[in-house]
């Protein structure tokens, strides 16, 4: 009797929130799946020519105007037991031709086939096993760095372009099948391995699981302080006359808090040519001018 007016205010409150709650359950797209809308877009403005080689030939390419693109995504993650994930992806965009004049174009962009069209772009299952091991089962778009840890260097996620990231990364086939596992032998040091083919659901002699494929191990060595190190190798199964076969490369980053200076260096065995080195350095400036903002040369 005494706090009468108190649970009287608190029955009320919970009639409300007893009734919020069974118009959620009525309504909720899903119990095990969360849908997450993704929005990436690029003002670009070019300036000065550029020269390309094409077919053995440098060909001069005119100033391009100035240009809009963008892409759109909608991830579909259904977690059966809240440690595993699967990834369904439709995504449309611009076909990525602002950056013609370099190598590998935007690093958010486009939809992986035609201009404004959806396409299922990822299809994945990543899981637990055990504490110490995850492993990854694809039905596409799965590759190389999409098995590692971490590709290192800072400039990799947030660049606009693609080049911004290792591009040993993006010479080699797969992206249909790929299977791998992450293995943290510590908290510190990490052990990537991935297989991923092209074709793998064309039963052909030179299609299958086992051919136009690549497969990768990484060795990260990560911290939560001033250093962060891997060193990769990817190798490919059978690579044609001026194909990559293998790459040996090394990647480091020292992180300073709000500067971070990274890069790698890859040297890669090109079947029937002579090998390529490649290699990527700079300065990363966090937060700059604002909360989540990246200042990357």
């Amino acid at each position: 009797e005494e706090f009468a007016a108190e649970l009287a205010t608190i029955r009320g409150r919970v009639d409300t929130l007893e009734t919020d709650v069974a118009e959620l359950e009525a309504n909720q797209f899903s119990t095990t799946t969360k849908l997450r809308g993704v929005f990436d877009a690029h003002l670009v403005v070019p300036f000065g020519d550029a020269e390309v080689e094409v077919e053995g030939v440098d060909v001069e390419l005119d100033e391009a105007d100035a240009t809009f693109e963008y892409r759109a995504s909608l991830n579909f993650d259904t977690s059966f037991t809240g440690e595993d994930r699967l990834r369904m992806r439709l995504r449309a965009g611009d076909n990525s031709g602002s950056l013609a004049n370099s190598f590998s174009g935007l690093a958010s962009a486009g939809s992986g086939g035609p201009s404004d069209n959806v396409k299922l772009d990822d299809v994945y299952y990543s899981f637990p096993v055990g504490n110490r091991i995850s492993a990854i089962i694809a039905a596409n778009s799965v590759v190389t760095d999409d098995f590692v840890t971490s590709t290192i260097v800072p400039f990799d996620g947030p660049a606009v372009a693609d080049g911004s990231g290792p591009q040993f990364y993006d010479l080699y086939d797969g992206g249909d099948f790929g299977a791998g596992i992450n293995v943290a032998f510590t908290n510190n040091l990490v052990l990537d391995l991935g297989y991923s083919s092209a074709g793998s659901n064309n039963n052909a002699s030179d299609d299958g699981l086992f051919n136009n494929n690549s497969y990768i191990a990484q060795l990260n060595f990560l911290t939560d302080g001033i250093f962060d190190a891997a060193v990769t190798y990817i190798g490919a199964g059978d690579a044609d006359d001026g194909d990559p076969e293998s790459t040996i490369a090394g990647l480091v980053n020292f992180d300073f808090g709000r500067f971070q200076v990274g890069g790698h260096y890859a040297n890669t065995q090109v079947d029937g040519e002579d090998d390529v080195d490649s290699y990527m350095g700079g300065i990363a400036l966090s937060d700059l001018f604002g909360a989540g903002n990246q200042f990357g040369v």
